[in-house]
């Protein structure tokens, strides 16, 4: 535990800090509460400084909805947005199905054409998008897109991934997460970690005041249908974000081969060390219909 913590400390002194301007900014969100999770901080210093706040949503949300919009989800969302004064005007939906939306090359064509149009209209100064990390396909595929439309736009525009969760366990890069596990064991004593990344470089926090951090809270316990309060464990945290620098999509975000992952998936698949793991790890496989499923296994192009 004492080498995990003097590893933390030491990323701690190397955090480069940033702060919100008056831009026009874009949050491309798979999921409603998910443009608070991955920006909400960005968002609130940026009204503050009289900036332009920018919301779209990718997926409706709704298994097997079709492109209707789920309800409750969206009020969720203008509820949220409402306490950081972003308005009703402001945030657009695409609605693609929870379940069955963007699992093909033709549909994820037209998602990024529509993307590209929204941001050759916009030029939005600063792009947010969901870190690459295997952890949920709805976010990886909306990286996909977005970096896609991006690159075919022509904006110059910051572009910036923020993570969310994802499988991804390495003492050398993630010792927060070996913490994390660690601490389960000890009586009285509980270690959480906000959302980690696969890489190490280009990474950014922004700095953020008790009061914006409780903004950021209060905006993610609306959101009801998603757990609300238990988010606040998960995401309650400053606003972290790295700079897009390309992948190479026919491969994971991670050598999931040789993963931590890897060796836990297969060990759950004993009955006597599932429920143990489960309660260790939790979730360690992509969400998606089929759970081995992962962005590979579509015949995209590199180079689109």
């Amino acid at each position: 535990m004492i080498y995990l913590y003097s590893e933390i400390n030491d990323y701690a002194k190397d955090k480069k800090f940033i702060t919100a301007g008056d831009d026009n900014i874009c949050i491309f969100a798979a999921h409603q509460d998910d443009g608070v999770i991955m920006a909400g901080g960005y968002a609130i210093q940026t009204i503050k400084n009289g900036g332009s706040v920018n919301i779209v949503y990718i997926f409706d949300g709704e298994t097997g909805n079709g492109r209707k919009r789920n309800i409750l989800r969206m009020n969720e969302s203008f509820k949220a947005w409402k306490l950081a004064e972003v308005g009703k005007e402001n945030i657009i939906f695409l609605d693609y199905d929870e379940y069955f939306g963007l699992i093909d090359k033709k549909k994820i064509e037209t998602c990024i054409e529509e993307v590209t149009t929204l941001l050759k209209k916009n030029n939005y100064d600063v792009i947010f998008l969901p870190l690459y990390e295997g952890g949920h396909y709805k976010h990886d595929i909306t990286n996909y897109i977005v970096s896609r439309a991006y690159l075919r736009s022509g904006v110059k525009g910051k572009l910036y991934e923020c993570p969310e969760y994802n499988a991804y366990y390495s003492i050398k890069n993630t010792p927060e997460k070996f913490l994390s596990l660690i601490t389960k064991f000890v009586p009285f004593y509980e270690y959480r970690s906000p959302p980690s990344f696969i890489r190490k470089d280009n990474r950014w926090y922004l700095e953020m005041s008790n009061n914006e951090l409780e903004l950021k809270r209060r905006m993610l316990q609306t959101f009801r249908s998603q757990g609300g309060k238990g988010l606040l464990g998960l995401y309650g945290y400053k606003d972290s974000f790295q700079t897009y620098t390309g992948y190479d999509y026919s491969e994971p975000p991670f050598d999931y081969e040789n993963s931590v992952a890897k060796h836990v998936n297969n060990l759950k698949t004993v009955p006597v060390l599932r429920s143990f793991l489960w309660w260790l790890f939790g979730k360690t496989k992509t969400r998606h219909p089929d759970l081995d499923y992962m962005i590979t296994k579509l015949k995209i192009d590199k180079e689109h």
